[in-house]
């Protein structure tokens, strides 16, 4: 794992740096997993920690930012992730991480292609919603945080996280309708 003093490249060094660095050993895995899940690349997982981190250190120190750091840390990367997938609304590829293999390890041609594509489609569309309302999908459906841990994390109620995942299913449900007519 990279140190932060590596990823940071300023010559004036801050008294905070190395509490910041703390804050990056204790929360670094975490969103680094979230990042990748949501861009499904590597590479720009470790972009998007290198710009979080680097915008915590010229904030200041970690106390004057917010009470929980780490659910700070989380959501700055998910917010970031989603950023670089309505960056990448231009047509280009978005690389994707392998689907999990069923029984017997094989897969035909046509289901990865399909999956594949389906996968970059619900990419494409949670960069295009509101994002609170994509924040929320991921923690519930890519991160797996029940309902009541999300209202938790974000400070909003359970009914509240309820209803959106509602309205976010039907709105992706009637757009992934709609473009499997327009596939065939």
């Amino acid at each position: 794992m990279k140190t932060f003093a590596v990823m940071v490249q300023t010559k004036e060094l801050r008294p905070w740096s190395s509490e910041i660095e703390e804050v990056f050993r204790t929360h670094y895995t975490n969103a680094f997993r979230a990042a990748y899940r949501i861009t499904g690349s590597h590479s720009d997982a470790e972009d998007v920690l290198q710009t979080l981190f680097l915008r915590l250190l010229r904030r200041g120190p970690a106390g004057e930012l917010v009470s929980n750091l780490g659910g700070y840390v989380y959501r700055a990367a998910i917010n970031a992730s989603l950023d670089v997938l309505r960056s990448r609304r231009d047509g280009r590829c978005i690389p994707l991480q392998e689907e999990d293999l069923p029984a017997g390890g094989k897969i035909s041609p046509d289901r990865m292609l399909e999956s594949k594509e389906t996968q970059v489609w619900l990419r494409s569309a949670l960069a295009g919603m509101n994002p609170r309302w994509a924040e929320i999908f991921i923690l519930r459906y890519f991160d797996e945080f029940d309902n009541r841990e999300i209202a938790r994390m974000l400070h909003i109620s359970h009914a509240t996280v309820a209803v959106t995942l509602y309205r976010v299913r039907r709105l992706l449900e009637r757009e992934f309708k709609a473009r499997m007519r327009g596939n065939r």
